[in-house]
């Protein structure tokens, strides 16, 4: 097992064994060290969040969060948490893929909601 410190040193030089092992982690699905999946999901919606990721990326995320146990209080947690890195674009961007994703239609609320108030 490598220390957070060699395995550093390694990925600052692009060492090709160190990606490899990055790349097999994230085929295997398992989490890494201390994370569980729960965790180690949500910590990928930050990601996407902060790319400005397409709304399909968010899909198998949030799905794998959810099964994981994650919320939705816990999804727009994260919003929240990263909002001051990202930017509010990014997270105005974000919120409706996460809650499409999530299964919920904020488009469909909207409509209801202007009806309702007419």
């Amino acid at each position: 097992m490598r220390t957070a410190e060699e395995t550093l040193r390694r990925l600052a030089i692009a060492e090709p064994s160190v990606l490899s092992s990055i790349d097999a982690h994230y085929r295997s699905g398992a989490a890494p060290g201390p994370f569980d999946n729960r965790t180690e999901a949500l910590i990928r919606v930050a990601a996407l969040i902060a790319l400005d990721a397409p709304e399909t990326s968010y899909a198998g995320v949030i799905a794998s969060a959810l099964l994981a146990g994650a919320t939705l209080d816990e999804l727009v947690a994260v919003l929240f948490l990263v909002a001051g890195s990202v930017g509010s674009a990014r997270i105005l961007s974000a919120a409706p893929r996460i809650a499409m994703a999530a299964g919920y239609d904020v488009e469909h609320a909207i409509e209801s909601s202007d009806a309702l108030g007419r």
